[in-house]
């Protein structure tokens, strides 16, 4: 079996669309501790930017407790089905059940624990969940988290120094990807 090889980190604002967008509702799969990492920042963030809005505008439901503004409660609604989604995901990332997100409910400790259990590395293997998105090698990805056309290419690159052709010398596509023979 391949050595885990761990695919390079996205973008934090491409974890963030996919979370927004086609995770948005998946509750299954896995998620890795950067993206749970930073949804998580992303959401504390906006929800900040929520309430500076509803004191700056003093748009609070109830108008005397300033419990809940407006604009928070819209943050809240849009981002609740999201943050549960990448919290289950995240656990099934680790190999623990979705229903670990119900720790939180503890007061204090189950809520510290939940954060210790989102820190955790991920599981190298494939699990019931799926493959992992870090370790691609380990989930029987054959091509090491790389399309075929990436994978063939490097192998052509490679081969092609073997017969004094360097790769930087391969013609590039208008993205400044390298072409080599299929």
């Amino acid at each position: 079996m391949n050595s885990p090889t761990e695919v390079p980190a996205r973008e934090p604002l491409d974890y963030l669309k996919t979370a927004l967008t086609r995770d948005y509702a998946k509750f299954s799969g896995r998620a890795r501790r950067s993206e749970f990492w930073y949804f998580t920042l992303f959401y504390t963030l906006i929800s900040i930017l929520a309430i500076l809005l509803d004191e700056a505008f003093n748009t609070y439901l109830d108008g005397v407790s300033r419990e809940r503004g407006a604009f928070e409660a819209i943050i809240q609604l849009l981002l609740f089905v999201p943050s549960i989604s990448v919290s289950i995901r995240r656990m099934h990332d680790i190999g623990r059940s979705g229903w670990w997100v119900l720790i939180n409910f503890i007061p204090l400790l189950g809520a510290l624990y939940f954060i210790y259990l989102a820190t955790v590395d991920s599981e190298p293997q494939p699990n019931k969940w799926g493959p992992s998105p870090k370790y691609r090698a380990m989930s029987g990805d054959p091509f090491g988290g790389h399309s075929r056309q990436q994978a063939v290419i490097a192998q052509a690159a490679s081969s092609s120094t073997t017969m004094g052709i360097s790769a930087d010398t391969l013609p590039t596509d208008p993205e400044g990807r390298k072409y080599g023979r299929h």
